[in-house]
């Protein structure tokens, strides 16, 4: 998970490297998806004040899921366990926001 705003700085060059790695992230931010750069538009985002719920459901997607892209980046082949038959193969996601 990272924090988009870092004081002066922003942690999209954190973000770059865990795209080029294929390790799964999310964005943290009080702004919201509007908070962010037009090319991490498809990185999954958790808005502050955090809440238990969505936390548990983006950090199960981001663990059982694809790796996000980046605008104009090709789609990584690896399905997603929450679609389709991700369920039959012994793995679970609960996609409800709210308990």
């Amino acid at each position: 998970m990272l924090d988009v705003n870092l004081g002066d700085a922003r942690s999209y060059p954190v973000a770059d490297m865990l795209f080029e790695r294929s390790t799964p992230f999310l964005f943290a931010t009080g702004y919201g998806r509007q908070g962010l750069e037009a090319a991490y538009q498809a990185v999954p985002v958790l808005q502050k004040p955090y809440q238990a719920a969505p936390l548990e459901h983006l950090l199960t997607h981001a663990v059982t899921c694809k790796t996000p892209i980046r605008k104009g980046d090709a789609a990584p082949a690896v399905p997603c366990a929450c679609q389709g038959d991700g369920a039959s193969k012994g793995r679970t996601f609960r996609a409800d926001p709210v308990r």
